[in-house]
C-alpha cells in the first residue's frame, strides 16, 4: 500500500495478517486485520461470487438522488460487504465493508470509476479508497493488461543471504 507520505507492506495468510511500515513486520489484529481481510475480499469478489463464498441478498441504496441496486454479501471470512451496482452500466460502482473498531463501526469503501474496455473486459482505471465516506487514497491506471504474458520468473524470490 502506498500513501502520500508513507507506504506499508502487507501479508495475509488465511485468517492471519502482518504489516510493515518500515520497522519490520508486526502481526495485525482487530480492526487492522479486518481491514486487510476486506481489502482481499473486495479484490477477489468475482471468484467469491462464483464459488458460493457468500450468502447474497438483493437490496437498494440511495446515493445522492439516485437509486442503486446492491448486493449484501455475508461470508465466513471477513466483514459483511455491500456491492453497489451502476444501474445504467451494470458495472460495480462501489464496494463497502463494515468493520468494528471498539464500540464503533467503520465503513471502508472502494469506488470504481473510468471503466474502459481492455481485451473485451470492462476494467476500472480509477479506484478510490474511502473510510466513513472520506477518500483516503486514489489509484489511477494508464495501462491495464488482461491475461498478459509474463516472464517465467516474474514472481521468483531471490534467497536472502544468511548472516552469521
Amino acid at each position: 500500500m502506498k500513501y502520500l507520505k508513507r507506504s506499508e507492506d502487507r501479508i495475509l495468510l488465511g485468517k492471519r495478517g502482518w504489516r510493515d511500515s518500515g520497522g519490520g513486520f508486526e502481526e495485525a489484529v482487530g480492526p487492522s486485520l479486518d481491514a486487510m481481510v476486506f481489502q482481499y475480499n473486495h479484490l477477489s469478489l468475482p471468484m467469491g461470487l462464483i464459488d458460493n463464498t457468500y450468502k447474497i441478498t438483493y437490496t437498494e441504496h440511495i446515493i445522492g438522488t439516485k437509486n442503486f441496486p446492491a448486493l449484501e454479501l455475508i461470508g465466513a471470512d471477513g466483514p459483511p460487504m455491500t456491492v453497489i451496482i451502476d444501474p445504467e452500466t451494470g458495472l460495480i460502482h462501489r464496494v463497502d465493508g463494515k468493520i468494528s473498531a471498539g464500540s464503533r463501526e467503520v465503513v471502508m469503501g472502494v469506488g470504481y470509476e473510468d471503466y474502459r474496455e481492455v481485451s473485451g473486459v470492462m476494467v476500472p482505471h480509477r479506484i478510490i479508497n474511502f473510510v466513513n465516506g472520506t477518500a483516503i487514497a486514489e489509484s489511477r491506471y494508464v495501462t491495464v493488461a488482461v491475461n498478459a504474458e509474463l516472464e517465467p520468473n516474474s514472481f521468483a524470490v531471490e534467497p536472502k543471504a544468511v548472516i552469521k
